[in-house]
């Protein structure tokens, strides 16, 4: 999940970046893994089954990531734990 967020941070940050914004839409397909536009050309796929996922990313804002057996971690914008559940 840390190096999903590192890699999902580093496309955001690429993209608002190159594109001079302040926030950008993340899409994902939670059977498939797969990032779709406009992160897409950055990060392609990602581990399956995150709930809940950003629906958007912003150059300072956290967001967070989840998985059943992991639970819920926040993470910077720059893609580093924030927090995580106990014992994680």
């Amino acid at each position: 999940m840390r190096n999903d967020a590192r890699w999902i941070a580093s496309a955001a940050q690429q993209y608002l970046i190159e594109y001079r914004l302040e926030s950008v839409a993340f899409v994902y397909d939670p059977a498939t893994g797969n990032v779709g536009e406009p992160l897409s050309p950055f990060v392609l796929r990602i581990a399956k089954g995150y709930a809940p996922v950003p629906e958007r990313l912003t150059k300072t804002g956290t967001f967070q990531l989840g998985l059943p057996e992991v639970g819920v971690m926040t993470f910077t914008a720059e893609g580093q734990l924030a927090s995580a559940p106990p014992g994680r």
